[in-house]
């Protein structure tokens, strides 16, 4: 959620009423309304995720005193949705896909397509902004072996931003891995063209000129 600060911080109030971009504006209202929802969720979740993390085994079994459970923070998120209709939707559908994602990173208690459908959820409840969520989205796809869902939301987000590095990243490495090694390699070329300098052109080269079975990273 780092972004959330970045577009808080760049800008001041007096700065955005006086541009006439309506862009800036709607973005800096959604980081606003985002970042607002993250600052009211952000104590009480981490509170309960600590404890749910720490009364657990590795295998997700109760270990100690408390019975806090993944279970109860998808109801403590889902009562402060209901409690609060203004807050962003899209902030409170990323907790939700965090506090699963921990439960499958560390216990494994959550399947994966119910993970990456939330984050989807969040992606697409950000609506014009959902391209903030997409390096995540593109991640934990990749991750899960549904290259289909991270291409097409490499596509989506060269059409949005034609220099994002992360895109190109991912739509290289897939088309690689499908043995499209000519659209992989035009993938690297178009991002050496927006951006020459950049390291991820040379690192994601060579995908493009080897063999399938040796594309996809450990």
């Amino acid at each position: 959620r780092q972004w959330l600060k970045i577009g808080m911080a760049s800008l001041t109030e007096e700065e955005i009423g006086g541009t006439e971009n309506k862009d800036i504006k709607d973005c800096y209202d959604y980081c606003k309304s985002a970042y607002a929802t993250y600052g009211e969720l952000q104590q009480e979740w981490s509170s309960l995720i600590q404890e749910y993390m720490g009364s657990h085994d590795e295998d997700g079994n109760q270990s100690g005193e408390s019975t806090v459970t993944e279970a109860d923070i998808i109801t403590y998120l889902k009562n402060f949705e209901d409690e609060n209709p203004d807050a962003d939707k899209s902030t409170i559908e990323y907790f939700r896909f965090i506090t699963y994602y921990y439960g499958y990173i560390y216990f494994n208690k959550t399947e994966t397509d119910n993970v990456l459908s939330q984050l989807q959820k969040a992606y697409e409840a950000a609506g014009d902004f959902g391209y903030l969520y997409a390096s995540d989205y593109m991640s934990i796809a990749y991750s899960f072996d549904k290259y289909d869902v991270a291409l097409e939301t490499a596509q989506k987000q060269l059409k949005v931003n034609p220099s994002d590095e992360t895109a190109y990243q991912y739509s290289a490495k897939i088309h690689a891995i499908n043995g499209n090694f000519d659209d992989a390699l035009k993938d690297c070329e178009s991002l050496k063209e927006y951006n020459p300098d950049s390291l991820q052109y040379y690192a994601f080269l060579p995908f493009s000129q080897i063999s399938t079975a040796a594309v996809k990273s450990p």
